[in-house]
């Protein structure tokens, strides 16, 4: 047993989510592939259970879950609840933004404050407003935002489709292809 806990914690001290993930390969006897999908939804620790939820064969199925398995799973769980300390005011930053669009986004996120209790941090807007913003209460993060020109942008391919700009088939041919029967 002290073999497989070794083997299951070198390499993964730092990385709770790779260690959460090898421990349900292995302590759920999972395949690969029915591991990458497994979402907290799927835990049912009042009866030490996980649902498979994308199985080989595609029948749905549970897998018993070990106790050291379930407070692993329960660890991510805590990790992934991240709590909200602040808002950000982060109104319309575009080239046609003026002052006073971001001074009536800064005001909704304060009534969004007041109405949860949770502080405003700062403001964001662009930086050629710095200067007409100085009279805020609320911290200016000033934000540069340059675009490329299209022929620059990056885009990621997709199989079967082509780059921006160009038809997806070529004219004249169908959209379908004939049935080879």
């Amino acid at each position: 047993m002290a073999e497989v806990e070794k083997l299951l914690t070198v390499g993964t001290q730092d990385n709770l989510r790779a260690r959460a993930f090898l421990s349900c390969v292995y302590g759920g006897g999972l395949r690969l592939s029915e591991a990458t999908h497994i979402q907290i939804k799927d835990l049912d620790s009042a009866r030490h259970r996980l649902l498979v939820s994308h199985p080989k064969g595609g029948r749905q199925r549970y897998t018993l879950l070990s106790e050291n398995l379930l407070g692993v799973l329960r660890e991510v769980e805590a990790a992934s609840r991240i709590p909200v300390t602040g808002l950000v005011a982060n109104t319309h930053l575009m080239e046609e933004t003026t002052p006073e669009i971001v001074e009536g986004g800064l005001a909704a996120t304060r009534e969004l404050s007041a109405a949860t209790g949770i502080p405003v941090r700062f403001c964001a807007a662009l930086r050629r407003l710095a200067g007409t913003l100085a009279g805020l209460d609320c911290p200016l993060l000033p934000i540069d935002r340059k675009l490329l020109p299209p022929e620059q942008r990056r885009y990621r391919a997709r199989p079967g489709r082509p780059p921006p700009g160009l038809p997806r088939r070529a004219p004249g041919r169908p959209c379908c292809r004939p049935s080879r029967h």
